[in-house]
């Protein structure tokens, strides 16, 4: 069967952005928490606007492992406990998860993949030295970030990819280039940088199928 020309990298791009991955109001709080300048009143005022993220990032500020004795009532007061990159961070995870409720049927065990290894990786943070639970968390959701857009976006390519290949298949990055023009990997981390989040997610979810690594990237081995 002819396979059509790959979609180009830049429609699929697009394409995310009007499948909305992401609420606007993650949205509003990367580009509030990227300018240096902003006041944490600011940042506390755009996290509001979403109630849901609002009630998450209290109750993870709240939580154990950050041993506060008084309760966190506000986010301005989470913000000093948590800080800014957790924030940042904790938003995007949670914009993630929430979306996956109204993702399609066909995405249900990719899903399941995406959050059991975010938790996993966030638990595993315990034995491994300065990597941050948050962090880890966000790119355990993150990894195959670009195999959900390449689902939700061109679900037949899709499809045509798992028909030859099973997911679990370590030929599927090659099977995705084909049919694509790209692998999930690399349109994962396009998809972090178009959306301003740090370049060195982008880096780790770009090789996170790689058999080995380099020294020095703890939070590259978590994942």
């Amino acid at each position: 069967m002819a396979v059509a020309a790959p979609p180009r990298i830049s429609d699929l791009l697009d394409a995310a952005e009007r499948v909305g991955l992401f609420p606007s109001s993650a949205f509003d709080i990367f580009d509030v928490v990227k300018d240096p300048q902003a006041s944490s009143r600011r940042i506390a005022a755009a996290i509001g606007r979403d109630p849901v993220l609002t009630a998450r990032i209290l109750k993870t500020a709240n939580s154990p492992f950050y041993g506060r004795q008084r309760k966190v009532g506000t986010i301005e007061e989470a913000l000093v406990v948590l800080g800014l990159h957790v924030v940042r961070d904790l938003t995007v995870s949670f914009a993630l998860v929430g979306m996956s409720r109204t993702s399609s049927p066909a995405a249900a065990a990719l899903w399941r993949h995406l959050l059991g290894s975010g938790v996993l990786a966030a638990a595993l943070t315990r034995h491994v030295r300065n990597v941050d639970p948050a962090a880890a968390l966000v790119l355990g959701i993150l990894h195959d970030l670009g195999e959900l857009v390449m689902l939700e976006v061109e679900p037949k390519r899709h499809a045509m990819v798992l028909a030859r290949l099973g997911r679990d298949d370590p030929r599927v990055t090659t099977a995705e280039r084909i049919i694509f023009g790209i692998d999930h990997a690399e349109l994962g981390a396009a998809c972090i940088l178009q959306w301003g989040l740090p370049t060195t997610y982008a880096g780790i979810v770009r090789e996170h199928h790689a058999v080995e690594l380099g020294p020095g990237a703890p939070l590259a081995a978590v994942l």
